[in-house]
């Protein structure tokens, strides 16, 4: 992307206010390839066709009268653009087709050490091309300064990790982000704090901490000095109200009576000083005596005895302001690579020395033209490439590279020892998030549909059939009598908080659980039962029938839903007697072994620890050889023997 000078880059149009990114995608861009066909040029008939195709085909967006299609239309898109999935043309990219073609380019040597999935890969990919170009066609990378950075530090604050993200320039030379980098270590170690480290490498004269120093080391504030250092280019009145709140922060810090406390507080609650001292927030937590109000406000910079922390809180908390607009959309997508993790306001970097090891050597910034590089579709960032060669890595390269993960991880098998290390993660995240008693509480949630309680308990990066699936899946973990790897089972993408961030790509089921002699295939809906027979028969017959043909194992599937269309379990029944051919496999098999439960007999399970194989042993109990006549009731005998 080409961003002009002063301003900061962004992932998205800041009226796209969804959450839920990787399911969106995957919804818009069929949509598009199939609406190019019509619409070759990308014109205002044609964004107008687009939005109405999309309001017709899905329910991702509000419906309003004050909609300008062709407006929200661009709207739509715009972040598919800057991921390299279409071009300012709408036209998709080869990693787009691919993507929804699930064709996507397998995963590398390098790549097998991540342990993402193939959407995380997808996103890891096109991030890892993104570039920040300025008019004179310099470039940096900010997804690769996010991982060199986040090699080095961890626990980054959130705020300091977006600011200095978008603080960076598209003119900054590789050593002198090198040298931002490694400089934050005086943040990290607190010798300094950011508002100081943002002063001193972002501020807009190299004479500013001086006349910081110089302006609070007089007795009265010097207005014309103050004005320059305090200022507002937008909105010059603003800068009133800032020395108003100086000079009664000075006052209270000077003499702290109830009188000054209640002058401080009250100048604090300004939108302009929330925006310029409090990072869009107030800057003090709010005590009624003097005392509580220290104790509250221990580690505020505004109150240390440097008044020039006053001015540097000011530098940071003005830039915070500047990318604030940005910042989410910068972290939602970063999101999707599934290797950065913002948990509880800090930065983290999964699987970080492994990644260390891959972006050794990696460049985080350049020169080249821009049109060669976004404006055609033949260049590397439409296309589907491997990490190995998007960094132009030659077969000694990777080599090396392969043998200091094998050292790091101490076997050959990378690829499985990340695996596990995920595994047990995955198990603490479990045990810490997700007790038993917590998925007990959850599993109503789904049958009354208090979605907006779901997400918050959750998280709001996937839609609630997605959680569904994740919170199923943690379920039958509890059930299971049985060990196997649960990160394994889940074919939804995760971020790395180990979170759902959509539904599972391609055509398989929904939880896939490999024991040595029995494979077990979960299939969840929130579908009510009018329209089960129409959306979840066939797929869940299609994926049984796959997974029978291609697995060594004995295959049952559970199919779960809040409630049953006896319809639909008797077809369920039936087809235990029908030969059924593969769909893009090659294949038959005699019949798929399907048995339904609803939400309310997986609580059940729970509250009475009812095992997982027991219901595995009703339905072999009731199988017979000899087909028979499927009548509605057959399920109760089995619910029978289970409870």
């Amino acid at each position: 992307m080409k961003v002009s000078n002063g301003s900061t880059f962004n992932l998205g149009d800041t009226s796209f206010r969804r959450k839920t990114l990787l399911d969106d995608y995957k919804t818009l861009l069929p949509i598009l390839r199939k609406h190019n066909t019509l619409f070759p040029n990308w014109n205002n008939d044609s964004q107008i066709a687009y939005y109405q195709e999309v309001m017709a085909e899905t329910d991702l967006f509000e419906r309003s009268e004050s909609d300008d299609p062709a407006k929200r239309s661009r709207t739509l898109t715009n972040a598919l653009i800057k991921s390299g999935l279409i071009n300012d043309k709408r036209k998709l990219s080869e990693v787009a087709n691919n993507w929804i073609d699930d064709k996507i380019e397998n995963f590398d040597d390098l790549e097998k050490a991540l342990g993402i999935s193939k959407d995380n890969l997808v996103f890891f990919r096109q991030f890892i091309k993104l570039r920040v170009y300025d008019n004179s066609n310099n470039y940096f990378y900010p997804f690769r300064v996010a991982l060199k950075f986040l090699t080095k530090y961890q626990n980054v604050p959130e705020t300091d990790f977006l600011v200095l993200l978008h603080s960076i320039s598209s003119n900054n030379s590789e050593q002198s982000i090198s040298e931002l980098i490694e400089d934050y270590s005086e943040v990290a170690s607190n010798n300094q704090t950011f508002g100081e480290y943002i002063a001193e490498h972002f501020s807009d004269s190299s004479a500013d901490k001086v006349n910081a120093k110089l302006l609070f080391s007089k007795t009265m504030i010097d207005a014309e000095l103050f004005y320059r250092l305090f200022s507002n280019r937008k909105t010059p009145a603003s800068q009133v109200e800032y020395i108003d709140f100086v000079t009664n922060l000075l006052n209270y810090k000077l003499e702290k009576n109830e009188d000054n406390l209640r002058k401080l507080l009250a100048s604090s609650k300004k939108s302009s000083v929330k925006k310029a001292f409090g990072f869009n927030k107030l800057p003090f937590e709010s005590k009624r005596t003097i005392e509580e109000f220290e104790e509250a406000n221990l580690e505020s910079d505004l109150l240390d005895s440097d008044n020039t922390k006053i001015y540097f809180q000011f530098s940071s908390s003005k830039k915070y302001d500047l990318v604030r607009e940005y910042k989410d959309m910068t972290k939602r997508s970063f999101n999707l690579t599934g290797i950065i993790s913002f948990a509880n306001g800090l930065v983290n970097l999964e699987n970080r020395e492994v990644i260390e090891i891959i972006i050794s050597n990696i460049d985080l910034s350049g020169n080249g033209q821009y049109r060669d590089y976004e404006s055609n579709l033949d260049s590397i960032f439409y296309k589907d490439l491997a990490t190995t060669n998007i960094l132009g890595l030659d077969t000694f390269e990777i080599t090396k590279l392969r043998e200091k993960i094998v050292a790091l991880l101490g076997t050959e098998s990378f690829d499985m020892a990340v695996r596990n290390q995920k595994e047990k993660k995955f198990r603490n995240i479990i045990k810490k998030e997700f007790p038993k008693s917590k998925i007990q509480e959850l599993l109503p949630m789904f049958i009354t549909r208090e979605d907006e309680k779901i997400q918050e308990m959750v998280t709001d990066l996937a839609k609630v059939p997605d959680i569904f699936e994740y919170i199923l899946a943690i379920a039958w973990f509890y059930l299971s009598d049985t060990e196997y790897s649960i990160i394994d089972s889940l074919k939804l993408p995760l971020d790395a908080n180990f979170k759902p961030l959509g539904h599972a790509s391609g055509g398989d089921g929904d939880i896939i659980i490999n024991h040595p002699n029995l494979t077990i295939m979960l299939e969840a809906t929130l579908m009510k039962k009018n329209v089960q027979k129409r959306g979840e028969l066939e797929p869940v017959i299609r994926h049984a029938t796959n997974l029978s043909i291609t697995s060594e194992n004995k295959v049952k599937t559970i199919f779960v839903a809040d409630e049953l269309d006896d319809n639909v379990i008797n077809i369920f029944r039936a087809t235990t007697y029908i030969e059924l051919e593969g769909t893009n496999v090659n294949g038959k098999v005699n019949g798929v072994n399907i048995f339904a439960l609803t939400i309310s007999e997986i609580m059940k399970m729970l509250e009475f620890n009812i095992p997982s194989s027991k219901v595995f042993n009703a339905m072999n109990n009731h199988f017979t050889n000899q087909p028979e006549f499927v009548k509605c009731g057959w399920r109760n005998l089995i619910l029978q023997e289970i409870f």
